[in-house]
C-alpha cells in the first residue's frame, strides 16, 4: 500500500503510525491468515468514545485494517561512567542536553572519522539547521551523568535537520556526527564487536522501538567502521547495547512503518520507511546502534540458586532459585526441568513455575562440606545453564518446631539451618499495601486488596517472651495475612519494620527495636526464633 494513501491516518486521534506492507491481522493476541493494514495507535478506544473523523475505517481500498496499540512513541532522552578509550554504547551527548548513547563510528570518503548518534543527542534542537547548532561540545559521559567540558570527546560536525509534521515534510532518520578528538576502541562496552549494522534506534514506547535504516546514513557519505550494512525482514532478531537498558534482543515487527514521533521542539515529526521491533530500549538509549542478531536460537539462559551455607545434619533446608531466558529482557522460563544434584548425584528433578522459580526441601545426614548443584539441560530453543555452591553440614539438627497461630514457640538462632542475618536474600514479586508507621491497619481493606479470606492480628507484647536486651521499647504490633489461593503463602505486616526479608521458601521479618523474628514456611508451619547474643 502506498504511504501517500495512508497519510490521512496520522490526522486521527491516537494514531501514531501505520505499516505500508500488509501484515497478518492480530485477533486475541494471535496472528491470523487475513492480511491487513496495521494502524498503530497510542491507545485503543471504543468507537463510541471517538469523534466520527477519528474512527479508523474497517477497510481502505477494500483491504481490512488492524488497529494495534503500541503506546505513545517519543524520542528517547535521559540519563553513566567515563570510558577511555571511548567505545560505543556509552553515555554521551551535546553538553546542552541530558544524555543519550554513542551509537557507532564512521568514516567519510576523505578518511575523516566521526562519532555517530542521534541528532537529538548531538544537538540541542535537531529541528534547527546545522549552521544554527550551538554549543557544539560533545561530552562523554553526557551531562546528565556528570559530564562537563573536561569530558569533551569531540565537536558537533553535522546533522540531518528534522522537520515537524506540520511542515508537510517527512523524515528518514534522526542522525548526527561529531569529530573524533580522543582515542577510540571500535567496540561496544570495550568487549563486543558485532559486524552487521541495521541502523540506529531513536524513539519508542513501552511495546515498540523505532529504528532508522543504516543505508540512509551511508547515503549521506558516512560508512560504518569495521561493519557492513544489513537489511532485515519481519521475524528477524536484532540486538543493541545502550546506556540505560544495556544489552537487549528483540524481534522485528515491521520494516516499512510510517510513525509520528513526539518530543521534538516544534511538535511531532513524521518518519517514513522505519523499522519497528519489540521494545528493546529505554530513555537514554537514543542513538544506540542496532545489529543483526544472527543466533536467535537457542536463547541464552541464566540459573540462580539460593541455599544456606551451613546446616545441621538431618536438618531440612530449602534450595530455591529461578531460571530465566533472554528475550529483549530477562524473562522467566516456565515449565522447564531443573535437576538438583548433591555431590554429583541427582537428588531431585523440579519444574519451574509461572515465575520461573523452583524450590525443594533437602537434608544431609553426613557432616562435612557438600556440593549442591542446580542444572538446566537446555533445549533447541534455550541454552543449558547451571550453578552450584558448597554447604557445610555440622552437628545434630534440633527437632522441628510447629505451632498454631495461638501457640507461639521460641527457637534460638537457626531456622532451616539458616542463621539470623543470613536469611536467603532473594525477593519474590508480591503485592504491596502501604501502611502508616504507627497505628492499626484496616484489616477489611487488606482482605479486599489481597482478595483473601483470613486475616490474623497479633501483638508481640502478649506472647510472654522476655526481651533480649534491656531498655528497648515495646514490641511492634504485627499483622499476618494468609492467602487462600496461593498454596499457603503468608505475608507479615509490621508497623515500623526495621528489616524485612522475603524469600521463595520462607518469609521472615524482624520487628524494629527487637531481636525477634517471625518465620513462615511454604506449607504454613509457623516458626518463631529470637537472637540471644
Amino acid at each position: 500500500m502506498e504511504k501517500e494513501k495512508l497519510m490521512f491516518l496520522l490526522e486521527k486521534k491516537n494514531v501514531v503510525g501505520f505499516s505500508t506492507e500488509l501484515k497478518p491481522k492480530i485477533v486475541k493476541g494471535k496472528e491470523t491468515e487475513v492480511k491487513a493494514i496495521r494502524v498503530y495507535v497510542k491507545k485503543k478506544e471504543l468507537k463510541l468514545a471517538l469523534k466520527e473523523e477519528d474512527i479508523i475505517p474497517e477497510e481502505i481500498d477494500g483491504i481490512k485494517t488492524d488497529v494495534v496499540e503500541v503506546g505513545e512513541i517519543v524520542a528517547f532522552f535521559d540519563p553513566t561512567q567515563k570510558v577511555r578509550p571511548v567505545t560505543a554504547g556509552v553515555s554521551v551527548g551535546n553538553i546542552a542536553i541530558t544524555a543519550g548513547t554513542l551509537g557507532w563510528f564512521y568514516v567519510d570518503k576523505n578518511g575523516n572519522k566521526y562519532f555517530g548518534s542521534n541528532a537529538h543527542v548531538f544537538t540541542p534542537d535537531p529541528m534547527q539547521p546545522p549552521n544554527n547548532v550551538s554549543p557544539k561540545d560533545i561530552v562523554q559521559p553526557g551531562s546528565y551523568d556528570g559530564g562537563t567540558k573536561n569530558d569533551k570527546i569531540g565537536s558537533y560536525v553535522n546533522h540531518v535537520q528534522l522537520y515537524p509534521t506540520s511542515s508537510g515534510k517527512t523524515n528518514n532518520l534522526d542522525f548526527a556526527v561529531a569529530s573524533m578528538d580522543v582515542d577510540c576502541d571500535y567496540k561496544i562496552w570495550q568487549q563486543y564487536t558485532p559486524t552487521k549494522i541495521v541502523g540506529h534506534l531513536f524513539a519508542g514506547s513501552n511495546t515498540v522501538t523505532v529504528i532508522f535504516k543504516e543505508h540512509y546514513v551511508t547515503d549521506l557519505g558516512y560508512s560504518p567502521i569495521n561493519a557492513t550494512v544489513q537489511d532485515v525482514n519481519v521475524g528477524d532478531y536484532v540486538q543493541k547495547w545502550g546506556r540505560t537498558s544495556g544489552y537487549t534482543i528483540g524481534k522485528v515487527l515491521d520494516t516499512s512503518a510510517v510513525v509520528r514521533v513526539g518530543g521534538y521542539s516544534q511538535g511531532d515529526a513524521t518518519f517514513v520507511d522505519q523499522i519497528l521491533t519489540e521494545a528493546i530500549s529505554s530513555p537514554g538509549d537514543s542513538g544506540s546502534s542496532v545489529w543483526l542478531y544472527e543466533e536467535s536460537k537457542p536463547y541464552p539462559t541464566r540459573l540462580s540458586m539460593n541455599a544456606p551455607t551451613e546446616v545441621n545434619t538431618n536438618q531440612s533446608f530449602y534450595v530455591q532459585g529461578k531460571l530465566e531466558y533472554f528475550y529483549a529482557t530477562w524473562n522467566p522460563l516456565v515449565g522447564a526441568t531443573v535437576d538438583i544434584y548433591l555431590d554429583g548425584n541427582k537428588y531431585v528433578s523440579l519444574t519451574t513455575d509461572n515465575n520461573g522459580a523452583y524450590w525443594t526441601s533437602m537434608s544431609i545426614s553426613s557432616p562435612g562440606i557438600h556440593k549442591i548443584e542446580a542444572s538446566y539441560a537446555g533445549t533447541a530453543d534455550y541454552q543449558p545453564a547451571s550453578t552450584s555452591q558448597n554447604i557445610n553440614v555440622i552437628g545434630q539438627a534440633p527437632p522441628p518446631i510447629t505451632a498454631k497461630f495461638s501457640e507461639w514457640t521460641k527457637k534460638e538462632i537457626r531456622i532451616f539451618g539458616i542463621k539470623v542475618g543470613e536469611i536467603i536474600n532473594r525477593p519474590i514479586p508480591l503485592p504491596y499495601v502501604g501502611q502508616p508507621a504507627t497505628g492499626k491497619l484496616n484489616l477489611e481493606e487488606i482482605k479486599k486488596a489481597f482478595k483473601i479470606e483470613n486475616v490474623y492480628s497479633l501483638d508481640l507484647s502478649k506472647l510472654g517472651i522476655p526481651k533480649t536486651r534491656s531498655g528497648e521499647t515495646s514490641y511492634t504490633a504485627m499483622i499476618v495475612v494468609s492467602y487462600s489461593d496461593t498454596s499457603g503463602w503468608a505475608i507479615l505486616f509490621l508497623s515500623g519494620i526495621g528489616e524485612q526479608v522475603i524469600t521463595e521458601g520462607t518469609i521472615a521479618i524482624r520487628a524494629v527495636n527487637t531481636d525477634y523474628w517471625m518465620v513462615f514456611s511454604r506449607n504454613f508451619v509457623l516458626y518463631m526464633l529470637y537472637a540471644i547474643s
